[in-house]
């Protein structure tokens, strides 16, 4: 039975004296340019971008969000679906009330795997399409008979043109939405990629002085994601083709400490395909995503006017030499390639917002102040009177935990990352004066 979204948040939510409610939309499809510069006579797919944005609130106030893009390519045989993991952001406002038991990994997960279960048909039902030429050719100017003459010359042919159009007496042939033909092919593959960087706040401007707050380190961080998609794949794949860890610069060594459990994972990225020569272009590979340090190099390549000379070995390489991978923060890329499992399909209640509506939507929550809570605050107060967007609310279902004293979510954090110190040995008693000398002759 397809549950709700709300429905898959209550299940890893524990039972509490707190409302919680999530905001939860998405964008049209719309269409754009290719993910990748294809190779002269390869074949061009329609390419549709989706934006997915998260927000999870507890009593009003914001504590976690996530935005992800999805790139729809389709091709004659087969359509790829790219899921690209933007950002993921917390505040360190969850309450202790509600907060004993909730892990933030868990949310990720249910969010992800609700993106990666989301029915392609739906995203091309509402696509914006761009019109190509051929239906540019079709739209023609039907004229009224009884303006239908024999002219003498070319100029009298002109004029009485412009006068048709004057009048408006020519009316365009209404062309079919293209989206209607637009089929989906039965074969679709799935990629999950994301890329990887600490930094003290993403999408909650002010949280990083908020001290429940618990920034990951550099390592630690790539682990933490690399569990999350080791755990998504394993639940939510049929076929995994590829399941792969790159940390720029680093040694094959240290990459595979931060392996998953299962026994598929290597040492590389998904975009350079397996049956391909690392003397490719890099142009041909790597895809070009929003706010992404390897977009951005392609970009640098092309003012270096280097863009058609820089293989895809050569483009790690370059990468990792780079400032914002030398700063002594460990940087990764994640990616895995396969099929997703069929499902009996979810709730897709959401509404499709227009790309100016979702950026209001992404203005509110980033314009707002997360070190104050009444600041914080004003996000679902502003979403709440929005007629288009839907807060729904959740309670927890879950059992919470029978350990005593246990901290709540964001110490437990805390506790699992920190050293523990070995605790003092207890004072144990001397038996030194228990001991007989033998006395001296």
């Amino acid at each position: 039975m397809p549950k709700r979204f709300t429905e898959l948040l209550a299940e890893i939510t524990p039972k509490a004296n707190c409302k919680y409610s999530v905001v939860n939309v998405r964008s049209s499809a719309r269409e754009t340019k290719p993910l990748v510069s294809a190779p002269s006579r390869s074949e061009r797919p329609r390419t549709l971008k989706i934006e997915h944005l998260i927000v999870v609130c507890q009593d009003g106030i914001p504590f976690f969000a996530l935005e992800v893009y999805v790139y729809l390519s389709l091709y004659n045989d087969r359509v790829e679906r790219l899921v690209f993991v933007s950002k993921a952001d917390t505040t360190g406002l969850l309450s202790k009330r509600g907060g004993d038991g909730i892990k933030i990994k868990d949310i990720v997960k249910v969010a992800l795997k609700w993106i990666l279960k989301y029915p392609i048909e739906t995203y091309v039902e509402s696509a914006h399409l761009k019109r190509r030429q051929a239906d540019a050719d079709s739209v023609h100017t039907e004229v009224s008979p009884e303006l239908c003459h024999t002219y003498q010359s070319a100029t009298q042919r002109v004029l009485h043109a412009l006068v048709v159009k004057a009048r408006g007496l020519s009316k365009p042939k209404p062309v079919k939405p293209q989206n209607k033909d637009l089929v989906v092919p039965k074969n679709q593959i799935t990629k999950l990629c994301l890329f990887t960087r600490a930094e003290p706040q993403y999408l909650f401007p002010g949280s990083d002085q908020n001290h429940s707050k618990h920034v990951l380190s550099g390592d630690k961080l790539l682990k933490w994601w690399a569990d999350i998609v080791d755990g998504l794949v394993a639940e939510t794949f049929s076929e995994i083709d590829q399941l792969k860890i790159n940390i720029p610069g680093a040694e094959p060594r240290t990459v595979e400490r931060t392996f998953g459990k299962t026994g598929s994972w290597k040492v590389g990225d998904i975009f350079s395909a397996n049956n391909a020569s690392s003397s490719d272009l890099a142009v041909h590979r790597i895809p070009l995503l929003p706010d992404d340090p390897k977009g951005r190099f392609l970009e640098h390549l092309v003012v270096e006017n280097r863009i058609k000379k820089v293989s895809i070995s050569q483009f790690w390489v370059e990468l990792a030499i780079r400032q914002e991978f030398r700063l002594g923060i460990t940087v990764g890329v994640i990616g895995a390639v396969g099929k997703v499992r069929p499902s009996e399909g979810i709730y897709t209640t959401e509404v499709a917002l227009t790309k100016a509506e979702l950026q209001n939507v992404k203005d509110l929550l980033i314009e707002r102040d997360y070190s104050d809570v009444s600041s914080a605050k004003e996000f679902s107060e502003r979403v709440s009177q929005d007629e288009r967007i839907s807060l729904e609310f959740f309670t927890g279902n879950r059992e919470p935990s029978k350990a005593v004293n246990q901290p709540n979510a964001e110490t437990q954090v805390n506790a699992v990352l920190t050293v523990r110190k070995r605790p003092k040995s207890e004072q144990v008693n001397s038996l030194n004066n228990f001991i007989r000398k033998k006395p001296k002759n």
